[in-house]
């Protein structure tokens, strides 16, 4: 099976784990306990800026002899800017109704999710290993 994470130049792949290394043992190693935005910034998931950009067709010959890009109805690619590259990446292409929900605004969720189980489940809820919570 293969990974199919993000690897870079450098070696480095976005990924973490808590206290020991995943099965491709990629990625960064972090303690115990931290938090999505700390997980982020170690796999360079944070600072994308994911947005949509109307398609278009590459450029075609018409029947008078010009070069042009024709549109493409309803359809949009998302795009991102790399994290190391600072480049554009296309990520997909989506319809009208996508909307598009940036890195760290997952995270922020993801935080205070744990943030109210945490006095519910009286146990330590760590990112990068499976999270239990028995909502009753």
């Amino acid at each position: 099976m293969a990974h199919e994470l993000e690897t870079w130049s450098d070696g480095t792949a976005s990924f973490v784990s808590a206290r020991e290394h995943a099965w491709h043992r990629l990625g960064t190693v972090l303690p115990a306990e931290f938090d999505a935005a700390q997980a982020m910034s170690y796999a360079r998931l944070g600072g994308w800026n994911v947005r949509t950009m109307a398609l278009q067709t590459a450029p075609v010959l018409s029947d008078d002899g010009v070069f042009g890009a024709l549109p493409v109805p309803d359809q949009f690619a998302t795009v991102r800017t790399n994290p190391v590259s600072g480049g554009v990446d296309v990520l997909g292409v989506v319809g009208r109704g996508y909307t598009v929900i940036q890195n760290e605004e997952h995270a922020d969720l993801l935080n205070r999710v744990v943030d109210e189980a945490e006095p519910v489940s009286r146990r330590p809820v760590r990112f990068g290993v499976a999270v239990r919570c028995s909502c009753r």
